[in-house]
Protein backbone atom coordinates (compact mmCIF):
# COMPACT_ATOMS: atom_id res chain seq x y z
CA UNK A 1 0.00 0.00 0.00
CA UNK A 2 1.10 3.44 -1.01
CA UNK A 3 2.26 5.83 2.07
CA UNK A 4 2.12 9.10 1.82
CA UNK A 5 4.43 11.89 3.04
CA UNK A 6 3.68 13.03 6.32
CA UNK A 7 1.51 16.35 6.34
CA UNK A 8 2.60 19.38 8.61
CA UNK A 9 -0.59 18.37 10.84
CA UNK A 10 0.37 15.03 11.49
CA UNK A 11 3.63 16.26 12.93
CA UNK A 12 1.57 18.12 15.15
CA UNK A 13 -0.63 15.07 15.90
CA UNK A 14 2.71 13.23 17.12
CA UNK A 15 3.79 15.74 18.89
CA UNK A 16 0.06 16.36 20.91
CA UNK A 17 -0.38 12.16 21.10
CA UNK A 18 3.02 11.95 22.87
CA UNK A 19 2.29 15.09 25.30
CA UNK A 20 -1.48 13.55 26.55
CA UNK A 21 0.29 10.00 26.74
CA UNK A 22 2.87 11.56 29.15
CA UNK A 23 0.66 13.61 30.93
CA UNK A 24 -2.01 10.96 31.15
CA UNK A 25 0.87 8.42 32.84
CA UNK A 26 1.96 10.99 35.19
CA UNK A 27 -1.46 11.68 36.74
CA UNK A 28 -2.71 8.03 36.90
CA UNK A 29 1.05 6.78 38.07
CA UNK A 30 0.16 9.57 40.71
CA UNK A 31 -0.43 8.23 44.55
CA UNK A 32 -2.60 10.97 45.49
CA UNK A 33 -6.53 11.31 44.18
CA UNK A 34 -9.35 13.61 44.82
CA UNK A 35 -12.45 11.38 45.64
CA UNK A 36 -16.15 13.55 44.68
CA UNK A 37 -19.08 12.13 46.42
CA UNK A 38 -22.06 11.94 43.59
CA UNK A 39 -25.64 12.52 45.49
CA UNK A 40 -28.63 11.75 44.02
CA UNK A 41 -31.88 13.54 45.31
CA UNK A 42 -35.51 12.36 45.87
CA UNK A 43 -38.69 12.87 47.29
CA UNK A 44 -39.39 10.75 50.47
CA UNK A 45 -43.86 10.42 50.66
CA UNK A 46 -44.45 9.51 54.37
CA UNK A 47 -48.05 9.48 55.77
CA UNK A 48 -48.89 11.85 57.90
CA UNK A 49 -51.31 15.03 58.04
CA UNK A 50 -48.71 17.62 59.39
CA UNK A 51 -45.50 19.41 58.12
CA UNK A 52 -41.85 18.50 59.79
CA UNK A 53 -39.41 20.85 59.49
CA UNK A 54 -37.63 19.22 56.71
CA UNK A 55 -40.33 18.80 54.28
CA UNK A 56 -41.90 21.33 51.52
CA UNK A 57 -45.17 20.51 51.45
CA UNK A 58 -48.24 18.10 52.38
CA UNK A 59 -50.42 16.27 49.50
CA UNK A 60 -53.62 14.45 50.76
CA UNK A 61 -52.68 12.14 53.39
CA UNK A 62 -48.54 12.91 52.48
CA UNK A 63 -45.88 14.71 53.42
CA UNK A 64 -43.05 15.46 50.94
CA UNK A 65 -39.71 15.18 52.40
CA UNK A 66 -36.67 15.52 49.68
CA UNK A 67 -33.80 13.94 50.66
CA UNK A 68 -29.96 13.55 49.19
CA UNK A 69 -28.35 9.95 49.20
CA UNK A 70 -24.79 9.96 48.22
CA UNK A 71 -24.45 7.01 45.73
CA UNK A 72 -21.91 6.88 44.07
CA UNK A 73 -17.74 7.94 43.87
CA UNK A 74 -15.95 9.41 40.62
CA UNK A 75 -12.36 9.69 41.09
CA UNK A 76 -10.90 13.49 39.60
CA UNK A 77 -7.22 11.48 39.14
CA UNK A 78 -8.68 9.38 36.41
CA UNK A 79 -10.93 11.56 35.42
CA UNK A 80 -8.63 13.33 33.87
CA UNK A 81 -5.95 10.56 33.06
CA UNK A 82 -8.85 8.93 30.43
CA UNK A 83 -9.60 11.87 28.44
CA UNK A 84 -5.88 11.80 28.17
CA UNK A 85 -5.75 8.73 27.19
CA UNK A 86 -8.83 9.38 25.33
CA UNK A 87 -7.12 12.10 22.92
CA UNK A 88 -3.94 9.54 22.71
CA UNK A 89 -5.56 6.79 21.40
CA UNK A 90 -7.04 8.48 18.82
CA UNK A 91 -4.54 10.65 17.66
CA UNK A 92 -2.13 7.78 17.36
CA UNK A 93 -4.55 5.73 15.56
CA UNK A 94 -4.93 7.38 12.68
CA UNK A 95 -1.04 8.54 12.32
CA UNK A 96 0.46 4.76 12.69
CA UNK A 97 -2.35 2.30 11.12
CA UNK A 98 -1.73 2.55 7.65
CA UNK A 99 -5.30 1.87 6.52
CA UNK A 100 -6.73 4.35 9.35
CA UNK A 101 -4.50 6.59 8.14
CA UNK A 102 -5.13 7.03 4.78
CA UNK A 103 -9.21 7.50 6.07
CA UNK A 104 -7.97 10.02 8.17
CA UNK A 105 -6.43 11.80 5.31
CA UNK A 106 -9.06 11.24 2.86
CA UNK A 107 -11.48 12.76 5.84
CA UNK A 108 -9.19 15.80 6.52
CA UNK A 109 -8.45 16.48 2.92
CA UNK A 110 -12.15 17.09 2.24
CA UNK A 111 -12.94 18.57 5.64
CA UNK A 112 -14.79 16.10 6.88
CA UNK A 113 -12.89 14.19 10.28
CA UNK A 114 -15.36 11.80 12.02
CA UNK A 115 -12.43 10.27 14.02
CA UNK A 116 -12.17 13.83 15.53
CA UNK A 117 -15.64 14.01 16.63
CA UNK A 118 -15.77 10.71 18.11
CA UNK A 119 -13.26 11.19 20.26
CA UNK A 120 -14.66 14.67 21.33
CA UNK A 121 -17.88 13.67 22.03
CA UNK A 122 -16.41 11.43 24.46
CA UNK A 123 -12.87 12.83 25.85
CA UNK A 124 -15.03 16.46 25.78
CA UNK A 125 -17.69 14.94 28.03
CA UNK A 126 -15.27 13.80 30.87
CA UNK A 127 -13.63 17.15 30.50
CA UNK A 128 -16.60 18.77 31.39
CA UNK A 129 -18.27 16.36 34.06
CA UNK A 130 -14.30 17.49 35.56
CA UNK A 131 -14.99 20.74 35.59
CA UNK A 132 -18.55 20.84 37.05
CA UNK A 133 -17.18 18.43 40.23
CA UNK A 134 -14.64 21.03 40.89
CA UNK A 135 -17.16 24.03 40.68
CA UNK A 136 -19.34 21.89 42.97
CA UNK A 137 -21.32 20.08 40.79
CA UNK A 138 -21.66 16.90 42.53
CA UNK A 139 -25.81 16.21 41.47
CA UNK A 140 -25.88 12.86 40.11
CA UNK A 141 -28.63 14.15 36.86
CA UNK A 142 -26.65 17.11 36.41
CA UNK A 143 -23.82 15.58 35.62
CA UNK A 144 -25.04 13.21 33.60
CA UNK A 145 -26.95 16.18 31.85
CA UNK A 146 -23.61 18.10 31.00
CA UNK A 147 -22.46 14.87 29.93
CA UNK A 148 -24.96 14.21 27.53
CA UNK A 149 -25.47 17.56 26.14
CA UNK A 150 -21.56 17.67 25.67
CA UNK A 151 -21.73 14.33 23.66
CA UNK A 152 -24.73 15.91 21.58
CA UNK A 153 -22.53 19.32 20.62
CA UNK A 154 -19.71 16.84 19.57
CA UNK A 155 -21.97 14.47 17.34
CA UNK A 156 -24.00 17.83 15.74
CA UNK A 157 -20.20 19.17 14.92
CA UNK A 158 -19.36 16.43 13.15
CA UNK A 159 -22.79 16.02 11.38
CA UNK A 160 -22.68 19.96 10.25
CA UNK A 161 -18.55 19.18 8.80
CA UNK A 162 -19.78 16.01 7.14
CA UNK A 163 -22.72 18.15 5.90
CA UNK A 164 -20.08 20.33 4.40
CA UNK A 165 -17.56 18.07 3.13
CA UNK A 166 -16.29 18.52 -0.27
CA UNK A 167 -16.52 15.53 -1.70
CA UNK A 168 -20.59 16.54 -2.38
CA UNK A 169 -19.99 19.15 -5.03
CA UNK A 170 -17.35 16.47 -6.11
CA UNK A 171 -19.72 14.01 -6.67
CA UNK A 172 -22.52 16.15 -7.75
CA UNK A 173 -20.61 17.44 -10.33
CA UNK A 174 -19.30 13.82 -11.78
CA UNK A 175 -19.16 13.76 -15.39
CA UNK A 176 -20.12 17.45 -15.75
CA UNK A 177 -17.48 19.95 -16.93
CA UNK A 178 -15.06 20.97 -13.37
CA UNK A 179 -16.29 24.17 -12.08
CA UNK A 180 -13.83 25.43 -9.35
CA UNK A 181 -16.37 27.48 -7.42
CA UNK A 182 -19.81 26.65 -6.33
CA UNK A 183 -22.64 28.17 -7.70
CA UNK A 184 -26.41 28.11 -7.08
CA UNK A 185 -27.25 26.31 -10.80
CA UNK A 186 -25.06 23.77 -11.27
CA UNK A 187 -24.53 22.87 -7.14
CA UNK A 188 -27.86 22.63 -5.59
CA UNK A 189 -27.79 19.54 -3.26
CA UNK A 190 -24.03 20.59 -2.10
CA UNK A 191 -25.51 24.26 -1.17
CA UNK A 192 -28.64 22.31 0.23
CA UNK A 193 -26.64 20.08 2.25
CA UNK A 194 -24.60 23.11 3.61
CA UNK A 195 -27.81 24.97 4.80
CA UNK A 196 -28.57 21.84 6.95
CA UNK A 197 -25.04 21.70 8.10
CA UNK A 198 -25.21 25.76 9.11
CA UNK A 199 -28.38 24.20 11.14
CA UNK A 200 -27.18 21.25 13.33
CA UNK A 201 -23.99 23.93 13.43
CA UNK A 202 -26.04 26.18 15.54
CA UNK A 203 -28.06 23.36 17.32
CA UNK A 204 -24.56 22.44 18.99
CA UNK A 205 -23.95 25.84 19.61
CA UNK A 206 -27.51 25.67 21.87
CA UNK A 207 -26.55 22.48 23.25
CA UNK A 208 -22.85 23.62 24.18
CA UNK A 209 -24.24 26.72 26.27
CA UNK A 210 -26.76 24.71 27.76
CA UNK A 211 -24.04 21.98 29.34
CA UNK A 212 -21.82 24.96 30.53
CA UNK A 213 -24.63 27.24 31.10
CA UNK A 214 -25.45 24.66 34.15
CA UNK A 215 -22.11 24.93 35.59
CA UNK A 216 -21.87 28.84 34.77
CA UNK A 217 -25.27 29.28 37.05
CA UNK A 218 -24.28 27.31 39.80
CA UNK A 219 -20.67 28.60 40.02
CA UNK A 220 -22.36 32.32 39.99
CA UNK A 221 -25.10 31.39 42.59
CA UNK A 222 -22.37 29.82 44.72
CA UNK A 223 -20.65 32.92 45.08
CA UNK A 224 -23.20 35.28 45.13
CA UNK A 225 -24.57 33.21 48.66
CA UNK A 226 -21.00 33.60 49.54
CA UNK A 227 -21.45 36.81 49.66
CA UNK A 228 -24.53 37.21 50.90
CA UNK A 229 -23.46 34.41 54.13
CA UNK A 230 -19.95 36.57 54.31
CA UNK A 231 -18.10 33.32 53.56
CA UNK A 232 -15.25 32.65 51.42
CA UNK A 233 -15.62 32.54 47.49
CA UNK A 234 -13.98 30.25 45.46
CA UNK A 235 -10.40 29.86 45.39
CA UNK A 236 -8.40 31.83 42.26
CA UNK A 237 -7.44 28.34 40.44
CA UNK A 238 -11.26 27.47 40.03
CA UNK A 239 -12.33 31.06 38.55
CA UNK A 240 -9.22 30.14 35.40
CA UNK A 241 -11.08 26.90 35.12
CA UNK A 242 -14.61 27.97 34.39
CA UNK A 243 -13.83 31.05 32.54
CA UNK A 244 -10.95 29.78 30.60
CA UNK A 245 -11.67 26.23 29.58
CA UNK A 246 -15.19 27.74 28.97
CA UNK A 247 -13.61 30.56 26.22
CA UNK A 248 -11.17 27.61 25.20
CA UNK A 249 -14.56 25.40 24.40
CA UNK A 250 -15.89 28.14 22.74
CA UNK A 251 -12.78 28.16 20.83
CA UNK A 252 -13.55 24.76 19.00
CA UNK A 253 -17.05 26.47 17.64
CA UNK A 254 -15.35 29.19 16.82
CA UNK A 255 -12.68 27.27 14.88
CA UNK A 256 -15.61 25.30 12.84
CA UNK A 257 -17.42 28.75 12.33
CA UNK A 258 -14.37 29.92 10.23
CA UNK A 259 -14.31 26.60 8.70
CA UNK A 260 -17.84 26.55 7.29
CA UNK A 261 -18.13 30.45 6.70
CA UNK A 262 -15.17 30.19 4.62
CA UNK A 263 -17.06 27.64 2.01
CA UNK A 264 -20.63 29.14 2.18
CA UNK A 265 -21.75 31.81 4.14
CA UNK A 266 -24.92 31.98 5.98
CA UNK A 267 -25.63 35.27 4.44
CA UNK A 268 -26.13 33.29 0.82
CA UNK A 269 -29.66 31.81 2.33
CA UNK A 270 -30.79 35.25 3.16
CA UNK A 271 -29.90 36.59 0.36
CA UNK A 272 -31.79 34.54 -1.52
CA UNK A 273 -35.05 33.77 -0.34
CA UNK A 274 -36.42 31.42 -3.00
CA UNK A 275 -33.27 28.99 -3.16
CA UNK A 276 -35.29 26.24 -3.76
CA UNK A 277 -36.90 27.19 -6.55
CA UNK A 278 -34.79 30.31 -8.02
CA UNK A 279 -31.63 28.29 -10.12
CA UNK A 280 -31.41 30.52 -12.59
CA UNK A 281 -29.08 32.99 -10.65
CA UNK A 282 -25.67 32.37 -10.60
CA UNK A 283 -23.82 33.55 -7.78
CA UNK A 284 -20.44 32.14 -6.66
CA UNK A 285 -20.45 30.52 -3.27
CA UNK A 286 -17.19 29.25 -2.19
CA UNK A 287 -14.47 26.77 -3.60
CA UNK A 288 -15.12 23.20 -4.75
CA UNK A 289 -11.74 22.12 -2.68
CA UNK A 290 -10.47 23.50 0.05
CA UNK A 291 -7.95 20.89 1.11
CA UNK A 292 -5.67 24.03 2.75
CA UNK A 293 -8.27 25.30 4.64
CA UNK A 294 -9.23 21.97 5.96
CA UNK A 295 -5.89 21.20 6.74
CA UNK A 296 -5.25 24.49 8.35
CA UNK A 297 -8.58 23.81 10.71
CA UNK A 298 -7.42 20.06 11.09
CA UNK A 299 -3.96 21.23 12.82
CA UNK A 300 -6.12 23.93 14.85
CA UNK A 301 -8.22 21.41 16.67
CA UNK A 302 -5.29 19.76 17.64
CA UNK A 303 -3.34 22.46 19.47
CA UNK A 304 -6.71 23.57 20.58
CA UNK A 305 -7.31 20.33 22.18
CA UNK A 306 -4.38 19.96 23.68
CA UNK A 307 -4.18 23.43 25.41
CA UNK A 308 -7.60 22.81 26.51
CA UNK A 309 -7.10 19.40 27.91
CA UNK A 310 -3.22 20.24 29.65
CA UNK A 311 -4.97 23.02 31.24
CA UNK A 312 -7.51 21.55 32.58
CA UNK A 313 -5.07 18.85 33.78
CA UNK A 314 -2.14 20.59 35.54
CA UNK A 315 -4.95 22.88 37.14
CA UNK A 316 -6.99 20.12 39.01
CA UNK A 317 -3.86 18.24 39.42
CA UNK A 318 -1.94 20.95 41.05
CA UNK A 319 -4.84 22.49 43.40
CA UNK A 320 -6.87 19.78 44.21
CA UNK A 321 -5.37 16.10 43.46
CA UNK A 322 -1.94 17.48 45.12
CA UNK A 323 -3.33 19.75 47.65
CA UNK A 324 -4.26 18.73 50.95
CA UNK A 325 -7.53 16.67 51.59
CA UNK A 326 -9.28 15.65 54.33
CA UNK A 327 -12.78 13.76 54.32
CA UNK A 328 -15.15 15.32 56.97
CA UNK A 329 -17.33 12.60 59.03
Amino acid sequence: MFDPPLRNFEYVNYIAAASHLVQAIVTAVYDKDAIIPVQESYIDWEESDACTNASTAQLNEFVLTPRDEVTHELSLKWLIASFHFLSFFFETLVTIYPRVRVSYLDSVRVGANAWRFIEYSASASVMLIAIALVSGIWDSYALIGIGFLTSITMVLGGVAEQLFSDEIPKQEQRGRRQLTTLTQKEFPLTLRARYLGWVCHFAGWLSMLSAYGIILRNFYFANAQAKVNETAQAPWFVYVIVVAIFLLYNGFGAIQVVQLWTKTSPGFYVQVKQFFTQTNVKLDRGKVVNTVLNERVEMAYVVNSLVSKSLLGWLIFANVIMGDRAVCE
